[in-house]
């Protein structure tokens, strides 16, 4: 039977050729001799099972991590993406700024489990995790969108989109893999020990075992790939300011659990083969350990008679002095290698040292070895101004003497004097551009014959002037700019400055900072030395709505289109200026002049007699968007009242504005919560804690929406002090639309005892007023 030989002349109890012991015919082992025959198997096959108990064990703790608010669970997870700089400490009071970001929503960090994803802030850990789904993935991309940017739109490269798909689908495969491991790996470790009682049951559970190991350890090496993956690809990002670590409890117990079950499969592959089991003990076909048997000759066990094993090391020792002979190892003689020959050749040409091709040119080498009055002098000059514009001059650009008053031509940069060799969003390299069309190079030219000062006004948000030296991107960011305008300005041979806005500041278009700046190096003076009727500015972004039919895409903004009307020159896009064609319609998003006529649809504006006193003690609640004049309405009206002022941008939480509004009504004093208290969970704790302290809730509904909010945030934070006496800093654009996907409408079912409304109404000098309606946001 399986291949194995019988002999009619061999008693059935007669010992197997080869065998080292036989059984006599009248012995039969005890119950306890076999144990102790068998008790290597037994041992092995126990260790196997707690190999698989082990493995079992950590691939529970990678299922349960991330998915509850505690201490241990909430350290166990894949990835933890951290964005609590995404607005950069360099921003002027990002201390600030976060702060209010963190009263929109935006958490600290976000970990990755098997189930779900936790948030929380760095000073108080985990506050929150997600409800736990089977086949979930982690999308960064969405998660910042929604939650984040509350609706704020995030153009990432193509191909950071076909990882983060791909990841989408690997990701189910993992899932799926880890449940399949940790069930196998608990069936088959209660199987394990019944391998003891005979040799052939050790292959099916070692199929068996087989699986959950390859399954366990394939799912690991997803998660792992996959993980890293993910970490490059969030952190490549540069412009979101995002960093992502990978969990080392998470990939330490995964692995863990991998490697016990491929132990448990080589252990349990080995008991088919070695190892006495019982039934062959039994049988007589193995003898097992030989401490089970005290006394051979008593017990009918006796030794083969002119049979003497060999040691192992006995072996080994055999084996080394034959190979020490000399037949089978040359002497040290025939080892030297032989003399060549003048037939022999060799196989490869002999090595030589290669020399690093020549980079500087005979003519660089000349010039740096002539004196300094005879160098040719550097055609570019490159500055900072305010440690946010970076601008680039060709050949002495401002020192060219013009007629006043002066033409200026100005050009937006990516996608109006040039675009992207590769066909990308955004470049690639210094060298990934090509002119935007063959046609501009003639027309710049023909300008500075025509005595325009050329000049370029670009946003450069990707460039970063004060690069961080652990991320790559920032200090690879700036280089690239600089030889990329290099390689443009030299190619045109013009006298042009390039003028850049890297931060969202005064410089940014559609705000004039560039042309004031552009104004203060040529020496000019806005009102009396340009002409401004003759003065063109082009550029891309122009409220165009885009066209389908004709493939023609939707500009991203409006800015050039503002930036022109802010300075007071003509502007035309590209396609106008170097192709002649025609107009296309658009549409500014936010137009300042609209809301400067009266339109009020609460009962009055912001007259003293808005707001009355009704009660001996209250608190009173505002509810508006940053920037709709809360805090002016509070110094305004609701102070000359008496009332406290409670704000969150200043105490930082939630808890500790209740804390101090609690505290100002036991001393007896009524109170304003100047939040934007958006929704209705928020105004929900408010009202609570006016019935706790048995006083009435009032309500200031501002109705400004958020476009005009930014714009006045902006007004107030960019107007040099003329329109800021609190000095105040200009907020992200997630301030605005993070409140805007929280509001929802107050009503008087809340719990409030009235609501007055207050719509917006400009109130100022003339001179406030001219600034205010200039465009301060696209």
């Amino acid at each position: 039977m399986f291949g194995r030989k019988t002999h009619e002349d061999v008693a059935p109890d007669a010992p197997r050729e080869g065998s080292d012991r036989t059984l006599t015919n009248d012995f039969e082992p005890t119950k306890a001799q076999v144990k102790r025959a068998t008790r290597a198997r037994f041992v092995w096959a126990l260790f196997s099972s707690f190999l698989l108990l082990l493995s079992v064990i950590f691939l529970v703790l990678v299922e349960v991590g991330n998915t509850k608010v505690e201490s241990i669970r909430n350290k166990i997870y894949f990835i933890k993406i951290d964005v609590s700089d995404i607005i950069p400490v360099s921003v002027p009071n990002a201390i600030l700024i976060n702060s209010i970001a963190q009263s929109l929503g935006l958490h600290d960090f976000y970990s990755v489990g098997l189930w779900n994803f936790c948030e929380g802030y760095n000073g108080q850990g985990v506050t929150a995790c997600s409800t736990p789904q089977t086949l979930y993935w982690f999308n960064p991309v969405e998660i910042i969108r929604s939650e984040l940017l509350a609706g704020a739109t995030i153009a990432l490269p193509a191909e950071i989109n076909d990882i983060l798909k791909l990841i989408m689908q690997v990701s189910h495969w993992m899932f799926g893999l880890f449940l399949t491991g940790v069930c196998l790996d608990f069936v088959v470790m209660f199987l394990l020990p019944l391998s003891v009682y005979t040799r052939w049951l050790s292959l099916p559970l070692s199929i068996i075992t087989f699986i959950a190991a390859f399954v366990t350890t394939v799912a690991a090496v997803i998660a792992t790939v996959m993980f890293i993956i993910m970490q490059n690809t969030i952190t490549s990002a540069t412009q979101l300011n995002i960093k992502a670590n990978i969990g080392v409890y998470m990939f330490a117990f995964m692995w863990i659990a991998a490697g016990a079950s491929v132990i448990a499969f080589i252990v349990q592959m080995g008991m088919c083969c070695c190892c006495a089991s019982r039934r062959d003990v039994r049988r007589g076909k193995k003898t097992g350990s030989k401490k089970a048997w005290r006394d051979g000759e008593t017990l009918g066990i006796s030794e083969k008679p002119g049979k003497r094993k060999l040691p192992v090391f006995g072996i080994l020792a055999a084996s080394t002095r034959l190979l020490s002979r000399k037949v089978l190892l040359p002497t040290m003689s025939t080892l030297k290698r032989k003399s060549r020959t003048t037939t022999d050749r060799d196989i490869s040409p002999p090595p030589t040292k290669r020399v690093a091709a020549a980079t500087t040119t005979s003519k660089a080498v000349a010039n740096f070895f002539k004196p300094a009055s005879q160098k040719e002098a550097e055609k570019m000059a490159f500055s900072t101004v305010g440690d946010s514009l970076f601008v680039g001059r060709y050949d002495g650009a401002t020192a060219v003497s013009r007629a006043k008053p002066v033409k200026v031509a100005a050009f937006d940069l990516d996608d109006t004097l040039i675009t992207t060799k590769s066909g990308n969003t955004f470049s690639k390299g210094p060298d990934d551009w090509k002119w935007w069309h063959s046609s501009v190079p003639l027309k710049l030219k023909q300008l500075h014959t025509n005595g325009y000062a050329v000049i370029v006004v670009s946003n450069q948000s990707r460039v970063v002037l004060k690069p961080e030296p652990k991320k790559a991107g920032d200090m690879k960011s700036l280089s690239n700019f600089k030889s990329k305008v290099s390689a443009v300005l030299t190619a045109l041979d013009l006298p042009i400055t390039v003028y850049a806005a890297t931060q969202k500041d005064m410089f940014r278009k559609p705000r004039s900072g560039m042309w004031q700046q552009m104004l203060k190096d040529y020496g000019l003076n806005d009102s009396t030395d340009v002409d401004h009727d003759s003065c063109i500015f082009v550029g891309d972004a122009a409220g165009r709505e885009g066209d389908k039919s004709a493939k023609a895409r939707k500009d991203h903004s409006c800015s050039d289109r503002d930036f022109a009307a802010n300075v007071g020159i003509p502007f035309k896009t590209p396609e106008e200026y170097f192709l002649e064609e025609e107009a296309k319609p658009f549409i500014r998003s936010f137009d300042p002049a609209l809301y400067l006529e009266t339109k009020l649809d609460s009962q009055t504006g912001l007259s003293p007699a808005v707001f009355t006193k009704k009660n001996d003690l209250d608190i009173v609640l505002f509810c508006g968007s940053p920037g709709a004049g809360k805090s002016t309405f509070y110094w305004h009206h609701l102070q000359p009242l008496g009332y406290e002022r409670v704000n969150q941008d200043i105490l930082k939480t939630r808890d500790k504005c209740m804390k101090k509004a609690a505290e100002f009504i036991e001393q007896k004093t009524s109170v304003v919560v100047d939040n934007t208290n958006a929704d209705v969970e928020v105004r929900a704790a408010w009202i609570g804690l006016a019935r706790k302290l048995q006083v009435p809730i009032r309500l200031v509904h501002f109705t400004a929406p958020a476009k005009l909010c930014e714009h006045n945030d902006s007004v107030r934070a960019l107007s040099d002090g003329l329109m800021n006496p609190e000095k105040r800093t200009i907020l992200p654009p997630m301030a605005f639309s993070g409140f805007t996907s929280r509001y929802r409408e107050p009503r008087g079912e809340e719990g409030f005892q009235d609501i007055v409304k207050v719509d917006f109404k400009f109130t100022g000098t003339d001179e406030q007023r001219s600034l205010w309606q200039k465009y301060w946001i696209s």
